[in-house]
C-alpha cells in the first residue's frame, strides 16, 4: 500500500507542477512566489520529506476515496453472490434436512416442514401448550 500512496504523491507532484507552471504564465504572481514555487520544480524523488508529505496528504485522500469505493463494491458483490446463493437453493428440492442456513450470516434460508412437524403442532394446539 505505501508504493500506491508514494506513486500517487508522486502524481499529485506533477499535477501541481503542471498547474503552478499554468498559473505562472497567466496570472501576474509575486517574485517571491514564482521564486518559491521554481525552487519545488524539481522531481518528486528530489523533494524532501517535508515536501512529499505535502502531496501524501493528497494521496491519501485519494486511497480513502478509492478504498471507500472499493469496499462499498465488493459489500454489493457479496450481497448480489448471497442473493444468488440463496435463489439456488431455493430452486432445489431438500429431502433429507429441516432446514439450510447461509454459512455465513446464519440467516435461515429454507425451511421444510414435514408432516411430523405438523401432527406435533397440532397437538401442541389442542393442549395448550
Amino acid at each position: 500500500m505505501n508504493e500506491l500512496r508514494e506513486a500517487l504523491a508522486e502524481l499529485e507532484h506533477e499535477q501541481w507542477m503542471k498547474w503552478a507552471k499554468n498559473l505562472m504564465e497567466r496570472e501576474n504572481l509575486s517574485p517571491d512566489r514564482i521564486q518559491r514555487w521554481e525552487q519545488l520544480m524539481i522531481p518528486y524523488s528530489q523533494l524532501t520529506e517535508e515536501q512529499k508529505d505535502q502531496d501524501r496528504v493528497w494521496a491519501d485522500k485519494s486511497l480513502a476515496l478509492y478504498t471507500e469505493q472499493i469496499d462499498a463494491m465488493i459489500q454489493e458483490a457479496k450481497r448480489t453472490a448471497r442473493k444468488q446463493e440463496r435463489e439456488r437453493i431455493s430452486s432445489l428440492i431438500v429431502d433429507d434436512c429441516d432446514e439450510i442456513r447461509d454459512p455465513e450470516t446464519n440467516e435461515l434460508i429454507y425451511y421444510a416442514i414435514k408432516p411430523g412437524d405438523v401432527k406435533a403442532l397440532k397437538e401442541e394446539q389442542e393442549n395448550g401448550s
